[in-house]
């Protein structure tokens, strides 16, 4: 193939009727500031690419600036897009110099390995396997080295995509490129993306300070009395499922911090370096509560939070409220009950906040997590975050949130709030409250520990079940309630003038699982289904859960479903969450065996 032939632009000549594939130049800025619908006023080289019934306009000034336009045939051009990805995009427009070979119907585009320029028109376009989008383009096949190849495509809407492949390995899945009118955008963000960072903020600036050492995840494995906290501890919970904002509110957690005997200074999480406290956090539970669900996300599940493309989106595009996720389909791993196989690591990351130029590109991300020992952020440079988190080492995916924080409840009522209105904590705490806190929510059949926190001038205990007076105690001391009954609970300290009083919700959970049909039942007398989760019951990984399903309306009317889709050959026990006023609560179709033990502080 031969260059072609680059033709000048003349002072006052209109690029709308630049309508033929060519390559042309405006030979200086006197000449630019004369042309018209030029989309900036500096001498530079256009590029028209023409394939059957639409045009394509590249525009690249001597600032190295990128534009990009395109229009249907007897239609109006539409508005010119700054390509912020630059030297990418000058790279395949000068390979525009060249011809453009029509692709022919059926064919796929995982074959095209040979460099050279395609295009593909409106009537063979949905017989085309293996296209970024719907839509008619252009193809452009580099090979940069003789192992590897790279694809771009230029939708007829003026949009780029990318993807690579190396050797005989499989294509890389297509990314869209970002334009600055992306990058604007992104600027204003939504009321729901500031609801999901004022909810990170709830967990980030959450201060707290125990009055007992507490099992924590730091190096010395506790945090020592008196000692205040920022953020959410960090702790996984998944054996007894005692997440904060997710099977427990936050004021929960700061109420079981007052009483010296509740299950956060005498209990303690056996899962080795990542589960200590009682109650805590993880990043799935960090990142699932930032975006506005209590339910919770599962491992696998992250991408129902999405807006559902299938073509990964560039980290040059991400958003304040985005996520970031590492993760591998569980399915394909070493067996869990391997233990000289290490399973690789999975985590995520809330984009906590984004930086710009003044030309609009991204300087400097803060990324936002749960990790040992509590709620975290930090702030890095946009190279550093390429690099580190994207392209390099452990390659993390970026997802936009768009369905959830910007179409989704969370965007409704344009009010910047936390999502849970529970973290604006009291000054003062009940004198009278369970071992798990006041406010907790725990499955019937479980023995609760009532505690006394302050006797003061008390002379009687009532104890109300659904506001029925059930047991009256003139003696002031702590006492237990062994196999408790579904129904909510009230704890009232009384000396007749004075009384303090606190509340605890039991949940009916009932359930069945059939390990041959993956069938379940499920029912409550005070509490909603909501989901099913598959897990597993043994090896180190014992806890985690796999897949998660989240029952219809039929479903839960009918009070059954199929959990064939979640269970597998190592995750083969079912969870069953049902939703309380105060929490969610679990049925375990296998319940975990040595998931905690009672815990005293090291001496020193």
């Amino acid at each position: 193939m031969s260059a072609k032939n680059t033709t000048d632009i003349p002072a006052e000549a209109n690029l709308n009727d630049y309508v033929y594939a060519g390559n042309y130049k405006v030979a200086s800025d006197s000449v630019a500031s004369q042309v018209n619908n030029i989309p900036v006023q500096r001498n530079g080289k256009l590029f028209v690419l023409a394939a059957n019934n639409y045009i394509i306009q590249i525009y690249i000034s001597s600032y190295g600036e990128m534009y990009i336009r395109s229009k249907i045939i007897n239609t109006s051009w539409r508005s010119w897009q700054q390509v912020a990805v630059e030297t990418l995009v000058k790279y395949v427009a000068f390979s525009m110099e060249y011809g453009v070979t029509p692709i022919q119907s059926n064919s796929d585009l995982d074959d095209y390995t040979t460099s050279g320029n395609y295009y593909i028109s409106e009537g063979v376009k949905s017989t085309i396997s293996n296209l970024p989008a719907d839509v008619s383009g252009i193809l452009v096949v580099g090979v940069p080295a003789s192992y590897y190849r790279v694809q771009w495509y230029i939708s007829c809407y003026g949009y780029f995509y990318l993807r690579s492949k190396y050797s005989t390995s499989s294509w890389s899945k297509w990314v869209r490129l970002a334009t600055m009118d992306d990058i604007n955008e992104s600027s204003q963000v939504s009321y729901g993306r500031r609801n999901a960072i004022a909810s990170a903020n709830q967990m980030l600036n959450i201060k707290w300070t125990p009055i007992r050492p507490i099992p924590a995840t730091n190096s010395a494995g506790y945090v020592d009395a008196g000692v205040e906290c920022t953020g959410l501890p960090y702790s996984s919970t998944r054996s007894v499922c005692k997440y904060i904002g997710q099977h427990l509110t936050f004021y929960t957690f700061m109420s079981a911090l007052q009483n010296p005997r509740s299950v956060l200074y005498t209990r303690r999480i056996k899962y080795g370096d990542l589960g200590k406290s009682y109650y805590g956090i993880t990043c799935f539970t960090f990142t699932s509560y930032a975006s506005g669900s209590k339910l919770g996300m599962f491992d696998n599940e992250i991408t129902r939070m999405t807006d559902g493309t299938d073509v990964e989106i560039s980290p040059y595009q991400i958003e304040i409220g985005d996520m970031l996720e590492l993760i591998y389909d569980r399915e394909t791993l070493p067996d869990p009950y391997d233990t000289t196989k290490q399973q690789p690591a999975q985590h995520t990351f809330l984009v906590y906040d984004i930086k710009k130029d003044s030309q609009g590109r991204i300087t400097n991300v803060t990324l936002a997590q749960a990790s040992p020992p509590f709620a975290t952020k930090n702030s890095m440079p946009f190279s550093v975050f390429l690099s580190s988190y994207v392209y390099g080492g452990l390659k993390y995916k970026v997802y936009k949130m768009d369905k959830r924080l910007d179409y989704g409840s969370y965007e409704k009522n344009n009010q910047v709030k936390g999502y849970s209105d529970e973290v604006l904590i009291p000054d003062t705490y009940p004198d009278i409250m369970p071992e798990y806190g006041d406010r907790a929510c725990v499955e019937a059949g479980t023995d609760v520990v009532i505690n006394i926190i302050n006797s003061r001038t008390y002379n009687a205990i009532n104890v109300y079940k659904d506001n029925v007076l059930i047991d009256t105690k003139t003696t002031i001391e702590d006492f237990t309630m062994s196999d408790i009954d579904y129904g909510t609970y009230r704890f009232e300290i009384t000396d007749g003038t004075n009384s303090s009083e606190s509340t605890l919700i039991v949940a009916d959970v009932q359930g069945t699982y059939n390990e041959q049909t993956k069938q379940i039942t499920f029912s409550s007398e005070n509490a909603t289904p909501v989901f099913a989760a598959s897990y597993i019951t043994g090896s180190p990984l014992k806890g985690v859960q796999n897949k998660v399903k989240y029952f219809t309306d039929e479903e839960i009317e009918n009070g059954s479903a199929d959990v064939s889709g979640i269970v597998g050959e190592y995750y083969d026990a079912v969870q069953i969450g049902f939703k309380t006023e105060y929490g969610v609560a679990m049925w375990w179709s296998q319940r975990l065996t040595d998931e905690w033990e009672y815990w005293t502080p090291p001496t020193t």
